[in-house]
């Protein structure tokens, strides 16, 4: 599992999590000009500019990047046995620690320093964590955005196609589906830290009362990914609207 989880980061996730960044990244300079009010407890608060807003989450969403690819080279083998003990390798290798080090070393990844049947949890927690952590920034985001959509507010947009149907009963509207798909997903996904976490507990050597529950890491890592990819295609043709914007600074 640990050499799936990091190829899938190392190929797919983190390029496509930089990919977003640098969109943001343009994003925030480009608007960095751009006169906003700033909102606390859905209140208008202070001045602050649309850039301004946006670096928050370039900051945020760096600082997971940075996470995530830490915590996915924390991520251990096992070639030690059905217990860890190296019972069987030990009688055919006179050095079973090294084999496994150098075996594992052909993966790319490295030995657990102790192991039972399986690999201490933690790694896979830290990493699984690393990843739910950064999908709460993403939505996070998408939340933000969905509301300042809102008619009343208007300061941006998701981008509409021309053929695209605004809601199946009222063709007039532009909701913000793509938005509001990120934070549903996440809130699907979220909750499996909590499950994650209870995988911790494996008692003496090995049960396989995580047999189940580890199955839907990989899940996770599709649906993050997909909303990674779905925020960055809707952030580059967002809609900023700089007067609805001034309007709604100079209500306050």
């Amino acid at each position: 599992n640990a050499l799936r989880y990091k190829n899938a980061t190392c190929n797919v996730i983190l390029p496509d999590m930089i990919a977003l960044e640098k969109t943001w990244i343009e994003a925030a300079r480009r608007e960095a000009g751009t006169t906003q009010i700033g909102r606390t407890h859905g209140q208008h608060a202070e001045p602050i500019t649309f850039g301004f807003a946006l670096a928050g989450y370039v900051n945020r969403w760096g600082s997971r990047i940075l996470k995530i690819r830490e915590s996915t080279e924390m991520l251990v083998g096992k070639f030690s046995g059905a217990v860890g003990a190296y019972n069987a390798s030990s009688l055919l290798i006179k050095n079973p620690e090294g084999f496994e080090a150098d075996l594992l070393k052909e993966l790319g990844l490295t030995a657990a320093r102790m192991s039972t049947q399986v690999v201490p949890p933690e790694p896979t927690t830290d990493f699984v964590e690393s990843i739910i952590s950064s999908f709460g920034v993403l939505a996070n985001y998408a939340d933000d955005m969905r509301h300042l959509q809102r008619t009343e507010i208007g300061e941006v947009g998701e981008p509409f196609e021309s053929q695209q149907v605004g809601s199946s009963t009222m063709p007039q509207k532009r909701n913000p589906i793509n938005f509001e798909n990120i934070k549903s997903t996440w809130k699907k996904f979220m909750p499996q830290m909590t499950t994650v976490f209870m995988d911790q507990i494996s008692e003496h050597q090995r049960d396989l009362t995580n047999s189940l529950s580890q199955r839907y890491i990989p899940e996770l890592l599709v649906m993050f990914d997909s909303s990674v990819r779905r925020a960055n295609r809707i952030s580059k043709k967002l809609r900023v609207d700089p007067a609805n914007m001034k309007r709604n600074f100079e209500m306050s």
